[in-house]
């Protein structure tokens, strides 16, 4: 883990890893196993799992930030309005992603059961 890096670049990385798995996964059958499948959920599970704090973390800047009065608008306004448009849109964006950690953990359920059928054993009725 690399804490030198800005936390756009950080942000940044993340958003072009997640496009290269909606690539990766593009097609008919990129994988080969449910396994495969339980491992990739799992791991999108953690990262859903993470981002509250940071959306926590970036709300606290932006007030830290209008609390020492380090923010102006662009067209002249007062930014209190603006300010706590953005925290409800963090709060927000929280709450929704604790709905989807739970649905993803739904989905994980079942397909920590599944397996594939090993190449000897595709088309074998003695299973």
């Amino acid at each position: 883990m690399d804490l030198n890096r800005s936390p756009y670049t950080i942000a940044e990385a993340a958003a072009e890893e997640i496009r290269a798995l909606n690539h990766v996964t593009l097609g008919k059958k990129p994988f080969n196993q449910p396994a495969d499948v339980y491992s990739v959920t799992d791991s999108l599970v953690t990262l859903i799992d993470r981002m509250p704090q940071v959306l926590k973390q970036l709300g606290q800047s932006v007030q830290t930030l209008q609390d020492a009065q380090a923010i102006r608008m662009d067209d002249g306004s007062d930014p209190v309005l603006r300010v706590a448009e953005a925290l409800g849109g963090l709060a927000d964006a929280q709450r929704g992603l604790l709905t989807v950690s739970e649905a993803l953990r739904r989905a994980k359920s079942p397909l920590a059961g599944m397996g594939g059928y090993l190449a000897d054993d595709e088309g074998d009725d003695d299973v």
